[in-house]
């Protein structure tokens, strides 16, 4: 019986634990997984992932990321549908498994109390809940990241297998085919062999595992220069970050800015006690002493920081971009304030109070600020038989075709033609609002979805106002606002 207890205690955590840490992602974030209307980038993943193979290659060509998340969810719509619970679940799948992990790499590293710590920060994480309730790559980012850092660290500091080795080259190769940016995974894969026991051990085995990597992304070679040529020289809708971001986006990782002060606090409270005791130099050499601890910080640090600077050239520092670098950070969370508590029933208080601090914090239905729905309605509510209704920016008519006519979603890629059929019209420039409404007599609906950006003089609006003498706003939060042009009174 005792052999069988003790068996029981020995293996919970490779079973029960990473079971119970993946449960309670699934519970959280399941429960308003399809409550907010498909926006933002959303209606772009869904539309092209249910067209064909070959016409989701030939789109990359104007899309920042590559296929590999595209054809994930070619298949899945294939076997599930493209309702906003189906497109969603694997985001909410993805992000719960990077809980387990983060948890593995806790556990099998430092400590259990770390590894359930940092798991369950990033369980309570708004930030994190917000990525897994939508249809994009980013969980997937997170996921891969995740992995490939346990397994990174178990080569360096358990066994040089090669079994390791083929896991860690398949998910850095999906890695690197799903998000331009994995390649600061790779980058922190060679830096961080300057901290294992012995680095010129690693330098073959390496050597041939990052060429093989490099010939296996040779198809994807002339989309990563094509992409990284148009964003250097034409700029992208990102703009550079304010200096207060690189702090600001933390507080953002760990649910606001009170969290992040509960933890300073936490922190100066434990290096106060360490300095009263005498402990506080032995503590924080033992902690830099610790090279796997090391490695996990930079894993943050370095690309957290670079994509900081590089911003002010070209801007890359936002939330969806930089949700990667969330995992090691986590980890460094926990880790460090166990091992400044000098005391594991301290560090377990500690961690107790601020995981309280994100529980209180959590928001398990974080807004998107799109109400896609509400503008179909509105349209629908004021739009005659041979009212014609102008859409900018033009790419905004995959999510207007989603909430209006899935039918003509689903109609990919004829739904412009669909759409026009109805009056209809996604437009780019005030030059096609001429061509659209020269010698037009018929009442117009303007539905501008952000196009601060594509058309920052307003040139569209003012163009047709110019040709009507009543005009009407409908604004929906938070973005849009529906113009009804006329030249007979409009009623209210």
């Amino acid at each position: 019986m005792k052999s069988i207890v003790r068996h029981f205690k020995d293996n919970s955590s490779l079973f029960y634990y990473p079971t119970i840490i993946f449960l309670l992602n699934v519970f959280i974030k399941i429960f308003y997984l399809n409550s907010r209307d498909i926006a933002l980038d959303e209606p772009f993943t869904i539309y092209y992932s249910q067209q064909k193979i070959t016409s989701i290659v030939n789109m990359l060509y104007g899309e920042n990321n590559p296929p590999f998340h595209f054809f994930i969810m070619h298949y899945w719509i294939k076997l599930f549908g493209i309702g906003a619970f189906s497109v969603r679940l694997p985001s909410l799948l993805f992000s719960s498994i990077s809980a387990v992990f983060i948890y593995k790499i806790g556990n099998q590293y430092f400590s259990r109390l770390i590894g359930v710590a940092a798991s369950v920060i990033f369980s309570l994480s708004t930030m994190q809940i917000f990525f897994s309730h939508e249809a994009r790559v980013y969980p997937l980012f997170v996921l891969l990241t995740a992995i490939s850092l346990y397994y990174y660290l178990y080569i360096l500091f358990e066994k040089n297998r090669k079994s390791s080795y083929y896991i860690l080259f398949f998910c850095n190769l999906i890695l690197i085919y799903s998000h331009f940016f994995g390649f600061f995974i790779l980058i922190m894969e060679v830096i961080g062999l300057s901290c294992a026991c012995n680095p010129k051990g690693y330098i073959k085995s390496f050597s041939i595992f990052f060429i093989l990597l490099a010939i296996c992304y040779m198809p994807n070679l002339y989309l990563l220069f094509h992409r990284f040529t148009v964003s250097t020289q034409n700029g992208t809708w990102v703009a550079p970050p304010a200096v207060t971001e690189y702090y600001g986006n933390l507080n953002r990782f760990l649910n606001n800015k009170y969290n992040a002060l509960v933890l300073i606090i936490i922190t100066e409270i434990l290096v106060i006690r360490l300095m009263i005791i005498k402990q506080f130099i032995t503590t924080i050499n033992s902690i830099f002493r610790n090279k796997k601890l090391i490695i996990v910080l930079l894993w943050f640090l370095v690309p957290y920081t670079i994509m900081f600077l590089m911003s002010f050239i070209t801007p890359m520092f936002i939330d969806r971009y930089i949700l990667f670098t969330s995992i090691p950070f986590y980890i460094v969370i926990a880790y460090f304030i166990e091992a400044l508590s000098f005391s594991n029933q301290i560090g377990k208080y500690a961690l107790l109070l601020f995981i309280i601090c994100q529980m209180i914090t959590v928001q398990l239905n974080p807004d998107n600020n799109r109400r896609l729905k509400e503008v179909v309605e509105v349209v629908n509510k004021i739009k005659t038989s041979d009212t014609k209704t102008l859409l900018a920016p033009d790419y905004a008519f995959m999510g207007f075709a989603y909430h209006y006519n899935i039918g003509y979603f689903k109609d990919a890629p004829n739904t412009m033609a669909d759409l026009n059929k109805d009056l209809i019209y996604p437009i780019k420039t005030s030059d096609d609002v001429i061509k659209l409404i020269r010698n037009y007599s018929g009442s117009c609906i303007y539905i501008q979805a952000g196009t601060e950006f594509t058309d920052p003089l307003n040139l569209i609006y003012k163009q047709i106002a110019s040709n009507y003498k009543y005009h009407k706003e409908y604004p929906v939060y938070q973005i849009y606002i529906i113009h009804q042009f006329s030249n007979s009174p409009i009623s209210e």
